[in-house]
């Protein structure tokens, strides 16, 4: 009886936070369309447009998940994960908290770099990009709960969603339209959008060393950060107008902030 009452307590906390993520992300999602749409709903179409068509097609969205196809449909998928639970490359457990906190730096390093008219620009661009950070981790939790798969360790059946993959590559497809606007020679602008996919790629790989995800499950994690991390980019930072205007008076104080997209 005892057993069966924490059980049910866990459950519901488990079903509870479950909503709550859902809930933020919708909040999230439907702010963003907001502010898409305050044009005119033609406009709006078209943004929205702009920004799927982008993240969907990018390589780095269909061409992971195709990889993924492959190696689910053939034996390579158990065989390349086990050589990679014998032989980790990325070392130490915490190196993969490490490259995830690389990429992270790259992104809002050079998020705060790209040319800007002005100040409220560079400063918009950092929040849309730290939210959509969030909202890749936020859709990793959510796909955890709701796409079942057992992980090469057996322990849970939270092989779609990673945390170590999701975030980061929607992080490095970030970094990748940044440097797009930086103006910089070939040969730096490579260099950035390596560093930041080699870091991507070494946070995703230490979970396949520890068993947590196949191969061929970062590969559909790292898609999918790819397309959330191009979408909400493309949604916000195409075509972009910010205001902010502020008073002070002796009673009361007001900061008022207005996106049109």
């Amino acid at each position: 009886m005892y057993n069966l009452q924490n059980h049910t307590e866990w459950s519901g906390k488990a079903i509870m936070t479950k909503r709550i993520r859902l809930s933020f992300l919708s909040l999230l999602t439907m702010t963003a369309l907001g502010g898409c749409t305050v044009k005119n709903n033609e406009a709006a179409l078209h943004c929205l447009k702009t920004a799927t068509v982008n993240a969907v097609s990018d390589p780095m969205t269909w061409a992971p998940l195709a990889g993924a196809g492959v190696l689910y449909a053939t034996p390579y998928d158990e065989k390349i994960t086990d050589y990679f639970i014998a032989h980790p490359w990325t070392g130490e457990e915490d190196n993969g908290e490490r490259a995830r906190d690389v990429n992270t730096f790259l992104t809002l390093g050079t998020a705060v770099l790209v040319p800007e008219e002005r100040w409220q620009e560079r400063g918009r661009r950092v929040v849309v990009e730290l939210v959509t950070i969030r909202i890749a981790r936020v859709s990793s939790s959510i796909l955890e709960a709701n796409i079942k798969k057992e992980t090469p360790d057996g322990r849970n059946e939270y092989a779609i969603g990673s945390h170590h993959a999701v975030s980061p590559f929607a992080g490095s497809a970030l970094t990748r339209r940044n440097v797009e606007g930086m103006g910089l020679p070939p040969w730096a602008g490579y260099g950035i959008v390596g560093a930041s996919y080699l870091s991507a790629g070494a946070s995703a790989l230490s979970r396949v060393e520890d068993g947590g995800h196949s191969f061929a499950d970062q590969l559909v994690n790292a898609s999918i950060g790819n397309m959330i991390g191009l979408f909400f980019h493309d949604l916000f930072l195409l075509d972009k107008r910010t205001a902010i205007q502020a008073s002070l008076g002796r009673e009361q104080a007001y900061v008022g902030i207005r996106f049109t997209y």
